[in-house]
């Protein structure tokens, strides 16, 4: 493979496993905000304001969804242009 197809594999690979993390994540994230903020609430005495609490609007989610995604495939770029110029014996040892 050259350099710029190795470099796009890997991350086209973060994309997904951060997908795959937005889609299982995004729900369990969702639950434990709304277990942790009624907590918090009583704990410190206070109300916090609907408006500022509602996760439910779908573009919320997506864009929160899309920023994962594109944090990790940014997040692997770095990292794949190293092993992209590598000899594959290096890559294989450092791994």
């Amino acid at each position: 493979m050259t350099p710029r197809q190795v470099t796009v594999m890997m991350m086209v690979s973060m994309a997904g496993l951060g997908l795959v993390g937005g889609v299982l994540g995004l729900p369990l994230g969702v639950a434990a905000y709304h277990v942790v903020i009624p907590v918090t609430e009583h704990a410190t005495q206070l109300t916090f304001p609907a408006r500022k609490l509602d996760l439910s609007h779908p573009g919320v989610i997506t864009l929160m969804m899309l920023a994962g995604v594109a944090i990790a495939a940014l997040g692997a770029v770095l990292p794949a242009r190293t092993a992209a110029w590598q000899t594959i014996a290096r890559v294989l040892h450092t791994e």
